[in-house]
């Protein structure tokens, strides 16, 4: 029953899916190009991990500065009074940790999402598109990540506290109630669920002010926009390339894991040295995973990027696509399926002036360093296509 079900929704979505792979492909030809782009990921690593280590000796700092009284009841060992004022500045510090995090993570998504929206509209080049990504975001765009990143660390920051209370109750025989579990459960469902909605509406908005320089608010809106009208499209991409990511991980990590035990197990210089080969094993096969995981991120953003730009191009060029053959080639199919519906539109004086372009919705224009008009996608110029060769 299963089966079938699953078999019906693959030959419904077909046109979906082949859609999809052909934007994936595209992805890829453009992180091939592009191959800067993978040191972006690096940097926002290390950056977090040295904010954690330097977040982590100033929060030990603030929570020992209280008084210390000896503990009678674990043989006198020395313990901190931890004062009120105290646990409001590690609920600030807890604050600071996600909306830092979260903007280091909203700078690669701006980063990343800039760098194909300038491939995608030069004609799939490389003229040092990561340097020029990283300019706009500090010159133009830096608040819009800040403000993103904020919005996410606060429900974060909401979460944490929930779980605390949680964790209170628990100590207090409070949960034992299954009212009172559910009632938690339901609250840090929908705060998970809202979180990550954020988290990719925040994504598509970055994409849109790579586009059109538009504030972090227009952007959102513009997002949402494009989202819900291309729900199908978004969802059925988002799920190839979840289910992708996941095998590519998988067996990368555990690739690396037998060649690690192999490696172990038939190396005479480590007999001895090495008691737990399976403790090793584990941490190989982690330790690859979340590399990988980082690398398998950075397709992800640059995918979802590839798709806005395509559904953008589609709606503001939608008889003269600017994107690569194949794309153009998939919606001129779809064009001419439609009949003469499109060119009729397009004879109509009165559609073009009756139509808001984007642009104009979107109340901004692109920056004069990439181009001098109303956008970046309007300024690009399509490579001839042959219309009878694209449909056959």
């Amino acid at each position: 029953m299963f089966t079938a079900i699953f078999i019906c929704i693959v030959c419904g979505l077909r046109k979906k899916i082949k859609t999809s792979i052909e934007v994936l492909e595209e992805t890829s030809k453009a992180l091939s190009q592009q191959p800067s782009t993978f040191a972006v990921p690096i940097c926002t690593l290390i950056a977090q991990i040295g904010f954690i280590a330097l977040w982590a000796v100033t929060t030990a700092y603030i929570m020992s500065s209280s008084e210390t009284v000896a503990d009678v009841e674990n043989n006198n060992y020395v313990k901190y009074v931890v004062t009120d004022t105290q646990y409001v500045a590690f609920i600030y510090m807890l604050f600071a940790l996600f909306w830092f995090t979260q903007l280091f993570v909203a700078m690669e998504e701006f980063v990343v999402g800039s760098v194909i929206v300038i491939w995608y509209a030069s004609g799939r080049k490389d003229d040092n598109n990561l340097s020029k990504s990283i300019w706009r975001l500090f010159r133009y765009h830096f608040g819009a990540v800040v403000t993103g990143s904020f919005l996410i660390a606060i429900v974060q920051t909401i979460r944490a506290i929930v779980t605390y209370i949680e964790h209170k109750m628990e100590e207090h025989g409070a949960t034992e109630n299954c009212l009172i579990k559910f009632l938690f459960c339901c609250i840090q469902g929908c705060l998970a669920c809202c979180q990550k909605c954020l988290r990719f509406i925040n994504k598509t908005a970055y994409t849109e002010s790579a586009i059109y320089g538009m504030s972090f608010w227009s952007s959102c809106c513009r997002a949402f926009h494009v989202l819900t009208a291309n729900l199908l499209l978004v969802t059925t991409l988002n799920s190839i390339t979840s289910v992708l990511c996941f095998i590519v991980k998988i067996l990368i990590s555990a690739a690396i894991a037998l060649l690690g035990y192999l490696w172990i197990e038939e190396s005479g210089k480590l007999e001895g040295e090495v008691v737990y080969s399976g403790a090793v094993v584990i941490f190989l096969a982690m330790f690859s995973y979340f590399i990988v995981d980082t690398f398998t991120d950075l397709f992800d953003m640059a995918s979802d990027a590839m798709l806005i730009c395509v559904l953008e191009d589609k709606e503001k060029n939608p008889n003269n696509m600017i994107g690569p053959p194949d794309i153009r080639t998939i919606f001129m199919k779809n064009a001419d399926a439609r009949g003469g519906d499109s060119s009729s539109a397009s004879a109509d004086p009165g559609a073009d002036s009756s139509r808001e372009s984007v642009s104009d919705a979107a109340g901004g224009r692109y920056y004069p360093d990439i181009s001098d008009g109303d956008d970046l996608l309007a300024q690009a110029q399509p490579a001839p296509i042959n219309r009878q060769t694209s449909v056959v």
